[in-house]
């Protein structure tokens, strides 16, 4: 009989055993962490263990001469893997061994592929799903509700939508088709971006057949930048150029990335009252566009988002069919207009109609003469740049880069974009074509065998 101490972090006899125990674990555990085995016959070799349970199998004849148990040289390998992953498991705890099965992906969120949701008997209200335990209604917008939810003592924001996420395209028609087209382009764009001034998305649960998907995302503490319109409050230079700077930075995000936002307004920035950020939320009507600055590589031939934020280029006759229009410049239009929301309490254009709406827009120039409670030249010079009616004329990105009021005249230029090292075509397309693209080029390349 061999008795067998394994001790994960530093080594014991046997020594082969705990080496390899240490190097095939999935995560470093802390050194105290030990496991005791009974004894085990010599002809036996250990095959894992759940929990406190061993398993334990006849060896084969053959024996290896650096570990204490007897095992071929064939199979030293995969007992050795399957040892080090259960015995990791077993202080890892339950939990990983209760969720469904999941994928990591490269933005760090997660796909879960089964989604067991309970609801509320009296009302029918959806109230679990999976280990989430749904709250109070943040929000309902044209796509979906966000809720308020807790999961481990931690609290999140989980998105409900009509549609699925994998295999959206197949079978659907109609306004369906639409709506799960739309669930799968908001989940893949949010995958691809990872920024401080962007709302984190941490998981997709999305279950073949079931007719919703669920986001579950960072939750924002705070309001969101439309308070202060709403209770018509004067907004101080300094706390306007604090907005602008986080909202920039997020937007060039996204823009690096290649997605357009399309629905840039107050509503959809978010300010964390812990650490006093903004944050862009909503990729509901979010593009996917060319990444660089290829001429005409940002144009969008289809509208989308709030017909008040719209920029003059969107409005005009035949818009969409004659090339179409910049997504980028159309979301700095659209951050013009929340900074004119934030002056003069009021948008630039009123009317009661979309259509008549959107003839102003395309027709009249932005009036700026009303109250701007106090505004500063430096601010009013900003949202004049970001009005230009032209596309050309616009502040773009890099201007603002440059601004005097974001950057108090040069004193504190903003910090340097982060620019993923393999962002290449990734942004053109969703991930999941990505995948299977790559996948089709392995095969097309593979050398064929001699």
């Amino acid at each position: 009989m061999l008795p067998i101490t394994v001790a994960l972090g530093h080594s014991e006899q046997p020594r082969s055993l705990c080496l390899c125990l240490q190097a095939r674990s999935l995560a470093p555990l802390r050194p105290k962490q030990r496991l005791r085995l009974p004894l085990l016959p010599a002809s036996s070799f250990l095959m894992g263990c759940r929990s406190s349970r061993l398993a334990v199998a006849p060896a084969p004849a053959a024996a290896s001469a650096n570990c204490g148990v007897r095992c071929s040289a064939q199979s030293t390998h995969s007992v050795q893997c399957g040892a080090a992953i259960t015995v990791q498991s077993a202080f890892r705890g339950q939990q990983s061994r209760k969720s469904a099965r999941r994928q990591r992906v490269e933005s760090g969120a997660i796909v879960t592929s089964v989604a067991t949701c309970r609801r509320c008997p009296k009302s029918d209200e959806l109230t679990w799903v999976n280990d989430y335990r749904l709250g109070r209604l943040l929000g309902t917008g044209a796509y979906g509700s966000v809720y308020r939810c807790r999961r481990d003592r931690q609290e999140f924001a989980i998105k409900v939508q009509k549609g699925r996420v994998s295999g959206a395209f197949g079978g659907r028609h109609g306004s369906e088709a639409g709506t799960s087209a739309q669930a799968q382009r908001e989940a893949s764009i949010m995958r691809l971006l990872g920024h401080r001034n962007v709302t984190k998305l941490f998981e997709i649960i999305d279950e073949p057949g079931h007719d919703e998907v669920y986001l579950v995302m960072e939750l924002v503490e705070g309001t969101d930048l439309g308070e202060p319109v709403r209770r018509r409050q004067a907004v101080p230079d300094s706390e306007l150029r604090a907005w602008m700077r986080d909202i920039v930075l997020g937007l060039e995000h996204l823009h690096l990335h290649g997605v357009c936002h399309r629905d840039l307004k107050p509503e959809n920035m978010l300010r964390d009252s812990r650490s006093g950020l903004v944050k862009l939320a909503d990729f509901g009507a979010s593009l996917l566009v060319s990444v660089g600055k290829r001429l005409g590589g940002d144009f969008i031939t289809a509208s989308g988002g709030t017909p008040a934020f719209f920029a003059p280029e969107m409005c005009r006759t035949g818009a969409i069919s004659q090339g179409g229009y910049s997504g980028r410049a159309a979301d700095l239009w659209a951050l013009g207009v929340s900074m004119y929301l934030w002056v003069f309490h009021a948008p630039p254009y009123i009317a009661p109609t979309a259509p008549l709406l959107m003839e102003l827009i395309r027709a009249e120039e932005v009036s700026y003469d009303g109250d701007s409670h106090g505004a500063g030249e430096l601010v009013m010079s900003l949202m004049r740049g970001l009005l230009a009616r032209s596309p050309s004329a616009r502040h773009s990105l890099a201007d603002l880069r440059r601004d005097p009021l974001l950057t108090l005249a040069g004193h504190e230029p903003l910090p340097p974009a982060e620019v993923p090292e393999s962002l290449g075509s990734l942004a053109k397309m969703a991930v999941e074509t990505a995948f299977a693209r790559v996948s089709t080029l392995h095969h097309a390349v593979r050398p064929s065998p001699r």
